[in-house]
């Protein structure tokens, strides 16, 4: 099992339910059981993006645990890490990366760009 990551799993989800119980009673406890899992009903599939870095087969496997819980489809998708290694080296193309300078803060232009780093007005203080 994967740690430090959120766990789908029944006795997970019976701590939870257990610890919302005692603390809020049980119609409490019913209602944010179904608010907090509300949106498994919303999605149908699990993909595991394989950027081939590190030991992956573990993270494949928890994705597939986690989709077979969920009684989702799994599917894996091979990944490119070629733009997370620009961005490391320090290679940002502009039609790539938005760079936003000191004084400059990012707005939605509505258009095919959607947004922009735009100069902050003189004298504002954030």
């Amino acid at each position: 099992m994967v740690k430090n990551v959120v766990t789908f799993t029944m006795e997970s989800e019976f701590m939870t339910y257990s610890y919302y119980l005692e603390k809020y009673g049980e119609e409490n406890a019913q209602y944010l059981m179904e608010m907090e899992q509300g949106w498994f009903n919303e999605y149908s599939n699990a993909a595991y993006v394989d950027m081939r870095i590190g030991n992956s087969e573990k993270y494949k496997e928890y994705t597939q645990q986690c989709a077979e819980w969920l009684k989702w489809q799994y599917d894996e998708i091979k990944g490119d890490g070629s733009l997370f290694q620009r961005f490391i080296d320090g290679i940002w193309n502009l039609d790539e990366f938005l760079v936003v300078e000191p004084g400059h803060f990012i707005e939605a232009t509505n258009d095919e760009n959607i947004f922009r780093a735009a100069p902050r007005a003189k004298g504002y203080a954030h």
